[in-house]
């Protein structure tokens, strides 16, 4: 009986196997590593009136194993459950509204092995006549300059005595941030405004206003990224670098030497009142204490957190396998290529003077000093640290660039937090 029971069990066994064995093969897609699309589409305009024909554009939308023209859409423009568009290899329709309304537009993409994604966005439709305008589109995009074209849709009972585009490099730009102001207007129609004074290589978020007798109205908001000067060369066969957090940089030679483009910006973020320690965790400090400030300018680190709490001259650092904190020398080198003068390396648009004709596109972001908690100098000091330690072990040499031309070393305290920027090994 026991023989049986065995044989039994051995026989389930095997077979019980040679299924899983068998699943495992054939895999959830044939074999194949196929991946989600990414849906993404934009909408123009993003307010109308019943008369407009809005034009929905989802040429954005990607995948890693289908081209564009590979992809299927389809469009449910008021994201009642009913598709409106069966699918179509075009990216790109159009619709008009009969009724005024909010609306949710659904947009679906099917890849070649039948996965989908999708993306919704809203609009808002007004009845012809009705209070409304538009923030646009950039119709034209400088290094240092946007031009906007916006659309007063209806007036009502408005009276309008000023309008414009406000901007800023933060989302949700309003009446204290940089404007255009093209005074008063009693038409509608389209209007056009330059937002100006701009940071090259850098994204801007616009709105459209109206000052009108009933208070002050924002439009829709669009990014737009400004233009890059164009200035310097990127190194040979490293034009870019990725760090451990998979975060892409530029690269620029500058002088024989191999620099990132951008400030380092690995690791996680930790408030100002929090200090940095030897814990396995690259931690990074955000200007004032917000995040958004690490994604444009990157992170304020101390010199024994960058160092990865080593003290050789020669150190990689937080910086990314192959890379290293810049040394003293390399610094020096920097600063004398320049003569000295800023001018050369800060961005076209950070102040009235500079041309980043070196490419290295630094941005004065100031830094958190070491008194616990205050970030200070935001738009009149970019810091950076090199590997240099005075000899009390309390301080090491920083490359400082100044608003006013100025680049030079200085001895910083190890408690205050600057920037990193990596230089390639030879």
């Amino acid at each position: 009986m026991k023989k049986n029971l065995l044989i039994t069990f051995a026989l389930v066994f095997t077979l019980s196997l040679m299924i899983t064995s068998c699943k495992e093969d054939d895999g959830d897609n044939n074999g194949n590593d196929n991946t989600d699309p990414i849906a993404s589409f934009t909408i123009t305009p993003q307010t109308g009136t019943v008369n407009t024909i809005f034009e929905f554009d989802a040429s954005a939308s990607a995948d890693n194993e289908s081209a564009l023209n590979q992809l299927m859409f389809r469009w449910d423009f008021d994201n009642d459950g009913s598709w409106e568009e069966d699918y179509t290899t075009d990216p790109n329709t159009n619709h008009q509204y009969a009724q005024a309304g909010t609306y949710t537009i659904k947009l679906e993409v099917k890849d070649e092995g039948g996965l989908t994604d999708e993306s919704t966005k809203n609009i808002t439709v007004v009845e012809e006549g009705d209070f409304s305008f538009t923030t646009g589109n950039a119709s034209e995009i400088n290094v240092r300059s946007i031009v906007m074209n916006g659309e007063i849709l209806g007036l009502g009972d408005h009276q309008v005595s000023d309008h414009g585009h406000v901007w800023s490099v933060y989302p949700d730009p309003g009446m204290q941030d940089s404007k255009s102001s093209l005074g008063a207007i009693a038409s509608t129609g389209t209007f056009s405004s330059t937002c100006e004074l701009l940071i090259e290589n850098m994204k801007y978020y616009i709105k459209a206003y109206m000052v009108t007798d009933q208070g002050v109205f924002l439009g829709d908001e669009i990014a737009v990224s400004t233009q890059s000067s164009g200035n310097g060369t990127p190194c040979p066969g490293a034009e870019t670098v990725t760090d451990a957090d998979g975060n892409v940089y530029n690269t620029v030679l500058i002088d024989g030497k191999c620099w990132m483009k951008e400030n380092l910006n690995v690791g996680s973020m930790i408030n100002a009142s929090t200090a940095q320690t030897d814990n396995g965790t690259i931690e990074k400090y955000c200007f004032a204490d917000d995040g958004f400030n690490c994604d444009l300018f990157g992170g304020l680190y101390q010199w024994r957190e960058l160092m990865d709490y080593a003290t050789s001259e020669q150190n990689q650092g937080i910086c990314p396998q192959g890379w290293h904190i810049p040394t003293n020398d390399e610094i020096t080198a920097l600063k004398n290529f320049v003569s000295e003068e800023s001018n050369a390396l800060v961005a076209m648009g950070q102040t009235a003077n500079s041309t980043n004709s070196t490419g290295f596109t630094g941005l004065l972001n100031g830094y958190k000093s070491y008194i616990p908690d205050e970030f200070v100098e935001f738009s009149r000091y970019l810091k950076i640290w090199s590997t240099k330690q005075h000899p009390s072990g309390n301080s090491s040499i920083d490359f400082t660039l100044d608003k006013n031309n100025s680049a030079f070393t200085e001895l910083t305290n190890h408690q205050a937090a600057v920037s990193v920027r990596c230089v390639k090994d030879n």
